[in-house]
């Protein structure tokens, strides 16, 4: 059997709460594909492995 590992997910509205980015920014982020995301009704749900590769520098050279 594989493991199957899901991805560690987080509402926008949340990742802008815990760490104080501006919604706009998350958004963009998103939209631009920089970070990984899922809309899941209204919500838009973050990949947080996406988002802290992100912020570290790892896809925004």
């Amino acid at each position: 059997m594989t493991d199957f590992k899901m991805p560690e997910l987080m509402s926008m509205k949340d990742i802008v709460k815990t760490y104080n980015i501006p919604y706009g920014s998350v958004r963009k982020m998103c939209i631009r594909g920089d970070i990984k995301y899922r809309k899941i009704g209204k919500a838009w749900m973050i990949n947080l492995n996406s988002l802290k590769n992100y912020l570290e520098g790892e896809n925004n050279a």
